[in-house]
């Protein structure tokens, strides 16, 4: 069983494409809604979150984790690892190797939660030789792609207005919430290659994780299980049920 964790929908971008590469694994998906959006919490707030998420599948015998939040995969340290006994794949790591195939010179802005650009991760990961990586936090975005709202284009465009100037030739989408707002950012920055770390993370953990089972999907989140549901459905268009764990 793979576990796949995140703070809300937004791993869901990451589930999709490792359903198509392993249709047959059995699947436990973790939302912890409650505490979201992640990434405008302290570093010890999300690591105390991401290790009771971590206990809990332990305790439902996944072997692996497809760790689908930046703001986690940014903060998760040596010391969260050695207290499960799976592995985890981060949206990071493999994110990394596509940043290497840049050209020479690439101009790579990270688009990342508060956290996510504040632990510097992220951005060295990204960072190589004759390239330059510019960071740019997106505070409201995870809650633009979990909720949606009239002025959405707006706010998208006023958050990405300082990083106009930089001229950007790849932009990486540091947060697996974003590649639902993709169509808002690539008519931002226009010819701006998108880089998809959830994408990436799915296909490191497909090629990581063991793939056979009846195809089951389980989804639990920490907060009210309909709404997550109901989003979640449209999202994977198919009729899916949550169940609630305490958070």
């Amino acid at each position: 069983m793979i576990g796949v964790f995140d703070s809300g929908i937004g791993g869901l971008s990451a589930l999709a494409p490792l359903e198509a590469l392993l249709p047959r694994a059995d699947v436990l998906y973790y939302a912890d809604t409650a505490f979201l959006p992640l990434g405008e919490k302290s570093d010890a707030q999300i690591l105390a979150r991401l290790s009771r998420a971590f206990a809990f599948f332990e305790r439902e015998g996944v072997n692996g984790v497809l760790l689908a939040c930046g703001t986690a995969s940014s903060l998760l340290t040596k010391k969260c690892k050695e207290n499960f006994a799976f592995p985890v794949v981060n949206i990071i790591s493999p994110t990394r190797a596509v940043a290497k195939s840049l050209p020479k010179g690439t101009r790579v802005l990270l688009l990342g939660t508060p956290a996510t650009i504040r632990s510097g991760v992220f951005a060295s990961a990204l960072a190589r030789q004759e390239s330059t990586v510019f960071s740019l936090p997106c505070p409201r975005f995870v809650c633009l792609a979990e909720r949606g709202t009239p002025h959405a284009s707006r706010v998208i465009r006023k958050t990405l207005a300082p990083a106009r100037a930089l001229a950007p030739d790849a932009v990486v989408l540091g947060c697996t919430h974003f590649p639902f707002l993709k169509e808002e950012i690539a008519a931002f920055f226009g010819s701006a290659r998108l880089i998809d770390p959830a994408a990436c993370a799915a296909a490191a953990a497909a090629s990581q994780f063991d793939g056979n089972g009846g195809g089951e999907r389980r989804f639990f989140t920490t907060g009210e299980p309909l709404p997550f549901a109901k989003r979640a459905s449209c999202i994977l268009r198919r009729e899916i049920k949550a169940e609630r764990i305490t958070p």
